[in-house]
């Protein structure tokens, strides 16, 4: 027998199960159907015969409540049959596709600028697109004689047990950011494939694929081309995707279930999984217990040379120097942020060191916070990025001390999140406009001084 299932609030229907995860690759058809049962409240009025020609974009049926509302062919060739259930009502036509190329019926989408919205919703009704314009809350078929309070533009299938559009997009990053380049008309900027390359070396070595390809079109989409695209962003595309990894699914970007340090002399294993340093310290910061090298599972050595846990590019300090080094040496990374970053968290680190406070966090030689985390990768790779800093010369110098003044001071204040240099990025990428602006304000200011005088 069925289950019953009471709805008392809302609509989330407690359905079991969930959608696959695995993508198959299946044979190109040479038979397609148009099912008018697919369409809710739809009763069809045939347009065509069977054995008839059509070609892509040829009405094949209308709805028999409005006649304006066109159901197109999505190929174009013979009607092989027409397909009737009960009562003779139509439940699908067939079409035996073309084995060449289509043939495609033209409409008039030149100038759709300067188009009225009837002859917007002429062409959408007579190209068959009207019918995927859905009336909410019943998701039926928009009613053509009525004009929308609101209209919401979804890009993702919210139907129950849907496909998850993070499998789906996997491997697709570099298609969305041609997708939309095409879109606006401008050529594919090489900004992408440094994103791209940021992205990976910001997340744990074992977070799933699928996670990584939906966080990177989230930074592409949310994170770029809603403000403009390339060169317009407010934050930084490869700490944004982060960030939504670290919202959407913390257990997968930190805590106990990330790769971890083993130390020397432990036994083999298959997989093991801890805290990093700094979950160990805001753990001991909780608990109330005082600063000691015993507190951490690797030591200051293994952290500097990359001998520890943590996301695949931050781990070693000598690689960072070393990218670091390129970076200035070709002209590309700010030399000011970097040091003014640096020069922020060791004066955090050392306020914390004479504030006379007990924990291990307040007493933790202020240089190992460079050290341990992602501060330097941060610092180096993240605060240089040249569209979200500070502009002005000045400003960069603010700009950097403030990140590593804000890195410490969310480490510190804030256990549940042990890490804080990509907060702290993000939240300066915000203020770098305004720390720009009164720049240049005080600039101007002096220099009218100076004409005055």
């Amino acid at each position: 027998m069925g289950k019953n299932v009471k709805i008392k609030r809302g609509m989330d229907i407690p359905l079991e199960g969930k959608p696959s995860t695995h993508i198959h690759a299946i044979s190109t058809s040479t038979t397609f159907a148009l099912k008018p049962t697919d369409f809710k409240g739809l009763v069809p009025k045939l347009r065509i015969k069977q054995g008839e020609e059509v070609s892509v974009g040829d009405c094949l049926f209308t709805d028999k409540k409005n006649d304006k509302i066109c159901f197109t062919s999505p190929v174009s060739g013979e009607i092989a049959e027409i397909v009737r259930g009960d009562r003779r009502a139509i439940t699908a036509v067939k079409i035996l596709a073309d084995s060449s190329d289509y043939k495609y019926k033209e409409f008039d989408t030149k100038g759709y600028s300067s188009k009225s919205a009837d002859d917007i919703k002429s062409i959408l009704l007579e190209s068959g697109l009207w019918p995927f314009i859905t009336q909410r809350p019943y998701g039926v078929i928009a009613d053509t004689d009525v004009s929308p309070k609101s209209i919401h533009v979804s890009g993702f299938d919210s139907s129950p047990l849907a496909a998850d559009l993070g499998v789906s997009l996997r491997g697709q990053e570099a298609s969305i950011e041609m997708g939309f380049a095409q879109f606006r008309g401008h050529p594919v900027n090489e900004g992408f494939l440094v994103t791209g390359m940021l992205i990976p070396l910001c997340m744990p070595p074992d977070v799933p694929l699928w996670m990584v390809g939906l966080a990177t079109a989230f930074s592409v989409v949310i994170g770029k081309e809603v403000f403009g695209g390339t060169g317009m962003n407010l934050l930084n595309p490869a700490l944004t995707a982060r960030m939504f990894l670290y919202i959407g699914y913390p257990s997968s970007m930190s805590g106990d279930s990330v790769w971890t340090f083993l130390p020397e002399g432990s036994e083999t294993v298959d997989g093991y999984s801890g805290a990093t340093n700094l979950g160990e310290l805001a753990s001991a910061t909780a608990e109330g217990k005082p600063w000691s090298d015993d507190l951490l599972s690797a030591s200051i050595m293994d952290s500097f040379w990359g001998n520890i846990q943590g996301s695949i590019g931050e781990t070693s300090v000598v690689a960072c120097l070393i990218g670091a080094a390129i970076l200035i040496a070709s002209g590309i990374g700010s030399w000011k942020i970097m040091l003014s970053t640096v020069l922020g968290g060791l004066f955090m680190g050392w306020v914390f060191n004479i504030s006379g406070a007990d924990g291990a966090y307040m007493d933790m030689p202020a240089y190992y916070h460079l050290i341990i985390g992602g501060f330097m990768f941060g610092a180096i790779f993240m605060t240089t990025d040249p569209v979200s800093a500070a502009q002005t010369e000045r400003g960069k110098w603010i700009y950097g001390f403030l990140i590593g003044v804000l890195t410490v001071l969310i480490r510190v204040f804030n256990p549940g999140y042990p890490e804080g240099i990509m907060m702290a990025i993000l939240l300066m990428n915000v203020f770098a406009p305004l720390i720009d602006y009164y720049v240049v304000q005080s600039n101007i200011k002096t220099r009218l001084n100076r004409v005055k005088v």
